[in-house]
């Protein structure tokens, strides 16, 4: 079965060589013959594209296979195993812990505010969080940054 994604959520992915904007994924899409399909929704008709894979076969994801908390209360893989993935926000990999950590920090901060995000956005919210993460921000710093996102 074929992954299929619509261009605002390709873009959110950042993947290396491709686009960032949902428009310029559509050119890119065009001009290269991506294999797609047209989804009918609420909002009309939508193409859903098919991630061509030497897009995709430079980028890996850390899956921890097992976790267990610290004394201090950090998480620590006790073995990784490298698949293929589709997260790579500024050409490094992202550990799956610190995507489920900012997703429970977000989900938490949504739930307080009452608000619900479309799925292109929250997933390119959760990309800037683990990029604000990844360059050394602490949970209060997540805080201070959603806060700034939701103004």
């Amino acid at each position: 079965m074929k992954k299929l994604l619509s261009a605002s959520e390709i873009g959110a992915m950042r993947l290396p060589g491709l686009p960032t904007s949902k428009q310029a994924v559509i050119a890119r899409a065009a001009a290269e013959g991506w294999y797609y399909e047209e989804k009918k929704g609420i909002g009309g008709t939508r193409r859903v594209y098919e991630v061509p894979a030497q897009y995709l076969s430079a980028v890996e994801v850390a899956v921890p296979l097992s976790t267990e908390l610290t004394p201090t209360g950090q998480i620590e893989a006790a073995q990784e195993e490298k698949v293929a993935g589709t997260i790579m926000p500024g050409g490094r990999s992202v550990d799956l812990e610190t995507i489920k950590f900012v997703d429970a920090v977000l989900e938490e901060w949504l739930q307080k505010k009452g608000l619900r995000l479309k799925p292109e956005r929250r997933a390119g919210i959760l990309a800037v969080l683990c990029d604000y993460l990844a360059k050394g921000a602490t949970e209060k710093d997540l805080q201070e940054m959603l806060k700034v996102l939701s103004a």
